[in-house]
Protein backbone atom coordinates (compact mmCIF):
# COMPACT_ATOMS: atom_id res chain seq x y z
CA UNK A 1 0.00 0.00 0.00
CA UNK A 2 1.91 2.90 -0.79
CA UNK A 3 2.11 6.33 1.07
CA UNK A 4 3.81 9.19 1.09
CA UNK A 5 7.05 9.55 3.18
CA UNK A 6 6.66 13.36 4.07
CA UNK A 7 10.56 13.71 4.82
CA UNK A 8 11.71 13.05 1.03
CA UNK A 9 8.46 13.40 -0.52
CA UNK A 10 8.91 9.58 -1.93
CA UNK A 11 6.15 7.12 -2.39
CA UNK A 12 6.88 4.16 -0.07
CA UNK A 13 4.92 0.69 0.70
CA UNK A 14 3.81 0.41 4.11
CA UNK A 15 4.95 -3.22 3.90
CA UNK A 16 8.55 -2.44 3.71
CA UNK A 17 8.59 -1.17 7.67
CA UNK A 18 8.76 -4.76 8.11
CA UNK A 19 10.35 -7.08 8.72
CA UNK A 20 12.62 -4.96 11.24
CA UNK A 21 14.99 -5.38 13.54
CA UNK A 22 12.75 -4.25 16.23
CA UNK A 23 8.78 -3.82 16.81
CA UNK A 24 7.27 -0.96 15.25
CA UNK A 25 4.61 1.22 17.07
CA UNK A 26 2.22 2.55 13.85
CA UNK A 27 0.60 5.57 15.31
CA UNK A 28 -2.38 7.21 13.29
CA UNK A 29 -2.85 10.56 13.52
CA UNK A 30 -4.89 13.38 11.75
CA UNK A 31 -4.42 17.26 11.55
CA UNK A 32 -7.62 18.03 12.73
CA UNK A 33 -7.52 15.74 15.73
CA UNK A 34 -7.30 17.32 19.01
CA UNK A 35 -5.58 14.44 20.87
CA UNK A 36 -3.16 13.60 18.07
CA UNK A 37 -2.05 17.05 18.12
CA UNK A 38 -1.95 17.15 22.07
CA UNK A 39 -0.09 14.01 21.99
CA UNK A 40 2.42 14.49 18.45
CA UNK A 41 5.29 16.15 20.39
CA UNK A 42 5.48 13.97 22.99
CA UNK A 43 5.15 10.38 20.36
CA UNK A 44 7.97 11.91 19.01
CA UNK A 45 9.90 12.81 22.18
CA UNK A 46 9.24 8.92 22.82
CA UNK A 47 10.14 7.85 19.44
CA UNK A 48 13.60 9.47 20.47
CA UNK A 49 14.06 8.06 23.95
CA UNK A 50 13.00 4.57 22.90
CA UNK A 51 14.40 4.19 19.06
CA UNK A 52 16.66 1.23 20.73
CA UNK A 53 13.33 -0.59 21.70
CA UNK A 54 11.27 0.55 19.02
CA UNK A 55 11.00 2.36 15.82
CA UNK A 56 8.29 4.79 15.70
CA UNK A 57 6.20 5.59 12.87
CA UNK A 58 3.38 8.64 12.03
CA UNK A 59 0.89 7.63 9.55
CA UNK A 60 -1.00 10.25 9.47
CA UNK A 61 -4.68 10.80 7.16
CA UNK A 62 -7.92 13.15 6.93
CA UNK A 63 -6.89 16.06 6.13
CA UNK A 64 -5.60 18.68 3.18
CA UNK A 65 -2.48 17.03 1.36
CA UNK A 66 -1.16 20.53 3.00
CA UNK A 67 -2.42 19.96 6.20
CA UNK A 68 0.11 17.68 6.89
CA UNK A 69 3.85 18.45 6.43
CA UNK A 70 2.04 22.25 8.44
CA UNK A 71 1.19 19.27 11.57
CA UNK A 72 5.01 18.07 10.97
CA UNK A 73 6.63 21.36 11.24
CA UNK A 74 3.78 22.93 13.96
CA UNK A 75 4.93 19.54 16.50
CA UNK A 76 8.60 19.07 15.22
CA UNK A 77 8.44 15.74 14.26
CA UNK A 78 12.18 14.93 13.59
CA UNK A 79 12.87 11.93 15.60
CA UNK A 80 10.14 9.46 13.45
CA UNK A 81 9.34 8.57 10.50
CA UNK A 82 5.93 10.68 9.33
CA UNK A 83 4.29 9.21 6.63
CA UNK A 84 1.05 10.81 4.85
CA UNK A 85 -1.99 8.51 3.13
CA UNK A 86 -4.03 10.97 1.34
CA UNK A 87 -6.77 8.55 0.53
CA UNK A 88 -6.56 6.65 3.36
CA UNK A 89 -6.50 3.57 1.70
CA UNK A 90 -3.75 2.38 3.87
CA UNK A 91 -6.03 3.42 6.56
CA UNK A 92 -8.62 1.38 5.41
CA UNK A 93 -6.67 -2.00 4.94
CA UNK A 94 -5.87 -1.62 8.09
CA UNK A 95 -9.50 -1.07 9.18
CA UNK A 96 -8.49 2.20 11.30
CA UNK A 97 -11.70 4.10 11.20
CA UNK A 98 -10.88 7.39 12.67
CA UNK A 99 -8.11 8.93 14.93
CA UNK A 100 -5.90 8.54 17.00
CA UNK A 101 -5.10 4.39 16.88
CA UNK A 102 -1.76 2.64 17.62
CA UNK A 103 -0.64 -0.48 16.65
CA UNK A 104 1.66 -1.96 17.56
CA UNK A 105 3.84 -4.81 15.37
CA UNK A 106 6.43 -7.18 16.02
CA UNK A 107 9.50 -7.67 13.68
CA UNK A 108 7.79 -9.94 10.98
CA UNK A 109 4.95 -7.28 10.76
CA UNK A 110 2.24 -9.11 13.01
CA UNK A 111 0.16 -7.09 15.02
CA UNK A 112 0.63 -7.39 18.51
CA UNK A 113 -1.87 -4.74 19.75
CA UNK A 114 -3.83 -1.97 18.83
CA UNK A 115 -5.98 0.51 20.43
CA UNK A 116 -8.14 4.04 19.79
CA UNK A 117 -6.89 6.84 22.11
CA UNK A 118 -4.23 8.39 23.34
CA UNK A 119 -0.35 7.29 22.51
CA UNK A 120 0.25 5.14 25.82
CA UNK A 121 3.69 4.96 25.95
CA UNK A 122 3.92 2.49 28.78
CA UNK A 123 1.37 -0.09 26.81
CA UNK A 124 3.77 0.76 23.62
CA UNK A 125 6.36 -0.53 25.39
CA UNK A 126 4.53 -3.65 27.16
CA UNK A 127 3.36 -4.07 24.04
CA UNK A 128 6.58 -4.56 22.14
CA UNK A 129 8.48 -6.03 24.89
CA UNK A 130 6.41 -9.46 24.27
CA UNK A 131 6.90 -8.37 20.56
CA UNK A 132 10.68 -8.58 20.60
Amino acid sequence: MPVEDLATRERVELSSLTPASRPVALWLWGPGCAICRGDATAVDRFAARERARVTVVGLGSHGSPESAPRFVREHDLSSMRVLWDQRSLAWDRLLVPAEPVTIVLDRSGQEVERWFGPFDEGRVLRAAGGAS
